[in-house]
C-alpha cells in the first residue's frame, strides 16, 4: 500500500511541476510575442531606416595594379586614375549647362546646342 501512496505523491508532484513548466513556457511566449508586436508597431519607421541605410554601402576600394613591364623594360601599361561624374541634370538643367559652360569655357551656340539635346 506504501508504494501506491508513493506512486501517488510522485505522480502529483510530477504533475505539479510539468504544470509550472508549460506555465513558464507560455508566459515566455507572450513575453516575445508582445515584445516583437511593440518593435514592429511602434519602432517600425526607425528600423526601416535602419535597414535601408545598411543595404547600400559605398565604399572606395583602390585597385592593386602594378605597372606592366615587356621583356626589354618598357612600360606597357600605367595606373591611370579615372573620375566619373554624374548629374541630376533633369531637376536642375538650367544650373548644370550654366555652371559646365563657364567651367569648360563654351561658346553660347554650343550652350543652346546643349539644351536642345537635354
Amino acid at each position: 500500500m506504501s508504494i501506491k501512496l508513493n506512486n501517488k505523491k510522485q505522480f502529483i508532484i510530477f504533475s505539479k511541476r510539468l504544470k509550472a513548466l508549460i506555465f513558464f513556457i507560455i508566459f515566455c511566449f507572450i513575453l516575445l510575442l508582445t515584445r516583437l508586436s511593440y518593435l514592429q508597431i511602434f519602432h517600425h519607421e526607425r528600423f526601416k531606416t535602419l535597414s535601408s541605410k545598411n543595404r547600400l554601402r559605398i565604399e572606395l576600394i583602390e585597385p592593386k595594379r602594378g605597372l606592366i613591364y615587356d621583356r626589354n623594360k618598357v612600360l606597357l601599361a600605367d595606373n591611370i586614375p579615372k573620375y566619373d561624374l554624374k548629374l541630376d541634370i533633369l531637376t536642375h538643367k538650367t544650373t548644370v549647362i550654366n555652371t559646365l559652360a563657364q567651367l569648360l569655357n563654351i561658346s553660347k551656340k554650343e550652350k543652346t546646342r546643349w539644351q536642345k539635346l537635354v
